[in-house]
């Protein structure tokens, strides 16, 4: 979600001037993500709605070494959150605030905005009669785990076993879900804004049953929610499941809970990311 400002010549007549030298040009390409790779993840079926579109945005030192190996964040959703967070990660790993990471972009080639059919089907744990197709997450999950890590593991220089799940909104949703599922797959997590009233709050149910097993929660996670989503009933279930995971005190759990005073859910994203990133890999400065 760049924002560029253009300026403009404005003629007496309150139109912009356009320079004969700009309508002759041919059309100027898409730009791409910094140092990043496009890879397709095999063929998908007719009825496969997986998304096997890899943006891989690579470090800027991976070139300078054969052996060097860095932890790995996927990003789940289309373009706009995997450029953000690539960017971010970059920046922040520029002053020393952030271990370099190879940050992996997880789509279908589209803009994010175009995307919601599929995180409609992709990213929900069940499914609801008001959204027709949706309910797939574990397929997911499941594609996540025998495809797109195994070969992301092949391709590049990985450390094994260290990787994030970053998911925004829906793709929290799926990321939390994904904790309770396979939570070795995805030791580190970082979720902005859940959508956990999904399903009549499915997550409050999948965390009452997780609860119940006794089990060790194995996880580094950062969940935050928008100021502003507070007084509206999504923002404040955010808040009710943070203050849940909070009061269960599961064994193993690094758990970071925030408030992101006066964002909206539109204007979370940048921060919650920068910040979560930052939580969930602080103990991996190391890694440079």
């Amino acid at each position: 979600m760049r924002r560029h400002v253009l300026g403009v010549v404005i003629g007496l007549t309150g139109t912009a001037a356009r320079p004969a030298s700009l309508a002759a040009q041919a059309p100027v390409p898409p730009a791409t993500i910094y140092r990043s790779e496009r890879r397709d993840v095999g063929i998908a079926s007719a009825a496969d709605s997986s998304p096997r579109v890899l943006s891989v945005a690579l470090p800027n030192t991976y070139g300078d070494s054969a052996t060097k190996r860095y932890p790995v964040v996927y990003v789940l959703g289309g373009g706009g959150i995997i450029d953000m967070t690539s960017d971010i990660e970059r920046l922040l790993a520029f002053g020393r605030e952030l271990p370099e990471l190879i940050v992996v972009g997880v789509g279908h080639g589209r803009p994010f905005l175009e995307t919601p059919p599929f995180r409609w089907r992709n990213f929900t744990p069940t499914p609801v009669a008001t959204h027709p197709g949706s309910g797939h997450a574990s397929e997911l999950l499941s594609y996540l785990a025998r495809e797109v890590v195994p070969l992301v593991d092949s391709l590049y220089r990985t450390v094994p076993g260290d990787r994030a799940l970053l998911g925004v909104s829906r793709g929290g949703l799926f990321a939390l879900y994904a904790m309770y599922e396979r939570p070795e797959l995805f030791p580190r997590l970082v979720v902005a804004s859940p959508e956990v009233t999904w399903d009549d709050k499915y997550l409050f149910r999948r965390d009452s049953a997780f609860a119940a097993s006794k089990r060790p929660l194995p996880v580094t996670l950062y969940l935050s929610v928008g100021g502003a989503e507070i007084a509206r009933p999504f923002g404040a279930a955010v808040k009710a499941f943070a203050d849940r995971l909070v009061a269960r005190k599961y064994a193993r759990v690094h758990l970071w809970s925030e408030m992101l005073a006066g964002e909206s859910h539109n204007s979370m994203p940048g921060t919650a990311i920068t910040h979560g990133l930052k939580a969930v890999f602080h103990d991996s400065l190391d890694v440079h």
